[in-house]
Order: structure tokens, then sequence, then C-alpha cells
């Protein structure tokens, strides 16, 4: 149960991590170079992911299914995030490369650029596609699971119900006996 916690604690820094990156990389990149802070959220989120997957041998079967897809989840989305860390960062040091400012870096003078411009805007839109396309994924994974949790408990419940009942009527049948 201890093992359980802690790979529960882990998936929610994953989360909050994984929520920070998404929210600061969609915002458009600052002068002077990636935040530390985006950079130290990715290194706590791959070192999260190698705790969690180093958890995983010590977990029951089901729970090591499960907390193995979230592994999964969160490697894929440390990989995009680190992409986009990467693209922001080359993005950054071609414009101090070439002295151009953040109101020049907007509007690009030739036509390659502006393509350039644009396949890099739909390349982000389909990051973040694709991106809470798996976030929709991982919740319907987990509504699923809770979904199956929740008719494992009723049918607990029609068993006990049953055999309340099945109890009441063999009272009653020798309470009659006796009387």
């Amino acid at each position: 149960v201890n093992m359980t916690a802690a790979c529960e604690e882990l998936l929610q820094r994953l989360r909050r991590d994984d929520e920070t990156l998404e929210r600061e990389l969609a915002m458009p990149g600052q002068e002077g170079g990636t935040p530390a802070h985006l950079r130290e959220s990715l290194l706590q989120m791959q070192k999260a992911v190698g705790e969690l997957r180093a958890g995983l041998a010590t977990l029951p079967a089901q729970q090591r299914a499960e907390f193995a897809r979230h592994c999964d989840f969160y490697q894929q989305q440390v990989q995009i995030h680190g992409a986009k860390l990467q693209s922001r960062s080359q993005q950054d040091a071609r414009g101090q490369l070439l002295g151009k400012g953040q109101q020049q870096r907007g509007k690009p003078s030739t036509r390659e650029e502006n393509d350039r411009a644009e396949v890099f805007k739909l390349t982000e839109a389909r990051d973040q596609l694709k991106s809470e396309y798996q976030r929709m994924q991982q919740v319907a994974d987990d509504l699923q699971k809770s979904s199956g949790n929740i008719d494992k408990i009723q049918d607990q419940y029609g068993e006990y119900r049953n055999k309340l009942e099945y109890a009441s009527q063999r009272l009653g049948h020798l309470k009659r006996k006796t009387e």
C-alpha cells in the first residue's frame, strides 16, 4: 500500500508538471531565452517517470498495468514538451544570432520564412491537438476503470443483499418451526 501511495504521489507530480509545461509552452516565447523553470519542470517529469517505472515491479499486477500506461503517456508528454522546448530555444538562438527583435520575428520578410512560420504554427497546432487527444484518452481510460470498479462494487452489494434475503428467509423459517 505504501508503494501505491508513492506511485500516486509521483502521478500527481507528473500531472502538475505536465499542466505547467502545457500552459507555459502554449504562450509565445519571451526574449532572452527559454525560462529555466520550464527546463526544470521537464527534468522533474523525466525523473518522476523514471521513479514510477522503477516502482512498477513492486505493485500488484492490475495496478502495475495501470501505472505502466501512465508511464507511457507521460514519457510521450516528456518527449513532446522536450521537442517544444528545443524548438523554442533554437528559435530564440536564431533570433539572437540574426539580431532580430521580437517585433521583426513576428513578420517574416521572405516567402520562404513565411512558409516556415506557417509550417511551424501548423506543427505546433498538430502537437497541441495530439497532446489533448492523448490526455482525453487517458481520461477515458480512467473513467473506464472507475466504471469497472463501480460495477464490481454494485455486484458485491447485490451478492450481499441476496445473502441477507436468504438469511432472513431461513431465520423466518426457523422462527416458525420453533413456534
